[in-house]
């Protein structure tokens, strides 16, 4: 049995939705150890937190115990993380670039990459 880190942008983490909900729960999943499979693995949840503004990120990351961050949101989705939350104002979600970042559609509850990439 094993562990098995899996990454999770959180769009808009500094917002109500991003930081009291989605990453309030995501980081009680991974202090109560994960969640189980059903081959006995567990699956930890590994935030990365988005937003536009450097100051209150580098807060939210620091009150969590150094959560990973970044401003770059292209960057981010490029990355190797495998689940997208779009926590950010809906007025600007149609210009953002995660549409086109690696070919998956990643809205409404579309987020993940198949497996390997």
């Amino acid at each position: 049995m094993g562990d098995r880190r899996i990454g999770v942008i959180i769009n808009g983490a500094t917002g109500r939705m991003g930081a009291t909900q989605h990453l309030a729960h995501l980081l009680a999943l991974a202090r109560e150890g994960g969640l189980p499979l059903r081959n006995g693995d567990r699956l930890i949840p590994d935030p990365l937190l988005v937003g536009r503004n450097a100051g209150p990120l580098a807060a939210l990351a620091g009150a969590h115990g150094g959560l990973r961050w970044t401003t770059d949101l292209a960057a981010a989705v490029a990355g190797a993380d495998e689940i997208f939350m779009d926590c950010a104002a809906t007025g600007d979600r149609p210009a953002r670039p995660y549409r086109e970042a690696d070919g998956a559609d990643r809205r409404r509850g579309h987020g993940t990459r198949a497996a390997g990439g």
